[in-house]
């Protein structure tokens, strides 16, 4: 089974990347969460049964004490390069909420750290909208 964790628990972990990871029941289990507030740690995890002892305050702190196989980071966008590349180098594949990076330095200092780390990096468009669709 694959260990997943979240850097980030607003709204898009609440729609869409929690909802999704526990929906693959026996094969993935959201093992822990990372966030600034305590009160959104309490209501992802309460939602979605992670255990107190697996939220944490400090992103940093959940990739020492965890062993996940996968991060999704879903922070604002200039928090990406730091937060990718930690997961990265803990050993864990990552999914990002678009855009990869604020810039096209910092998304290829990402995709060198992928790279250099042998783990998978992708990038999550989920909000697509007809208008999106047609004109791309």
């Amino acid at each position: 089974m694959l260990r997943a964790g979240i850097i980030g628990c607003g709204g898009i972990t609440e729609r869409r990347h929690a909802p999704v990871l526990t929906s693959f029941v026996g094969h993935v289990e959201l093992a822990a969460l990372a966030d600034v507030s305590e009160a959104r740690l309490a209501l992802i995890g309460d939602k979605y049964s992670v255990s107190p002892a697996h939220r944490y305050t400090d992103y940093e702190a959940m990739l020492k004490n965890e062993s996940l196989d996968l991060v999704h980071v879903c922070t604002p966008h200039h928090l990406h390069k730091p937060q990718a590349i930690a997961a990265l180098q803990a050993g864990s594949h990552v999914l990002m909420e678009k855009p990869i990076a604020t810039s096209v330095e910092e998304a290829n200092h990402i995709i060198e750290a992928a790279d250099h780390a042998g783990k998978k990096l992708t990038i999550s468009h989920n909000q697509w909208t007809l208008t999106d669709l047609l004109i791309g």
